[in-house]
């Protein structure tokens, strides 16, 4: 049983070594497998607008990545010009690692300073270069900016 992404508990992997004293993979995936029967359970049993078998982790993952990281006609529709307009700026275009049939893709550094350029006065809000990866320099909101490295230096 391996659950598609964060919509349920992790299962963990059935390579995992038992460690002494606690479950082995087989008593572990039996107990997260109880756990998510009660949970849907539950679920079924409470009137809510949540729609539970709607992926929207996944959807919330890829509104950050097609932010950060935009593709040509979404830099058109956010600068309410022609496709042909961004292409003529020539800004430098990757591939996504994770989804790379989104084909070619900006940087949201490279869409910025483009659009400060093209618009005097116009200044974007920072924004941190990755929703995946912690910028130690970037403060998160609330947090007082914890330091985020491990006092031992292991990650």
């Amino acid at each position: 049983m391996y659950v598609v992404h964060e919509d349920g508990i992790p299962p963990g992997r059935p390579d995992n070594p038992t460690v002494a004293g606690y479950l082995d993979y087989a008593a572990f995936a039996a107990e997260v497998e109880a756990a998510e029967a009660r949970m849907a359970t539950v679920r079924e049993a409470q009137p809510t607008s949540i729609d539970w078998t709607y992926p929207t982790h996944e959807l919330g993952e890829h509104l950050t990545a097609t932010f950060l990281e935009p593709s040509p006609e979404r830099v058109a529709r956010e600068w309410g010009v022609g496709i042909e307009e961004v292409h003529a700026e020539g800004l430098a275009t990757h591939t996504h690692g994770e989804f790379p049939a989104w084909g070619a893709l900006y940087t949201r550094a490279d869409v910025d300073a483009a659009r400060a350029a093209r618009e005097p006065g116009w200044a974007p809000l920072a924004v941190p270069e990755s929703d995946r990866e912690l910028d130690p320099d970037w403060p998160l909101t609330g947090a007082e900016n914890l330091d985020c490295t491990p006092a031992t230096g292991a990650r």
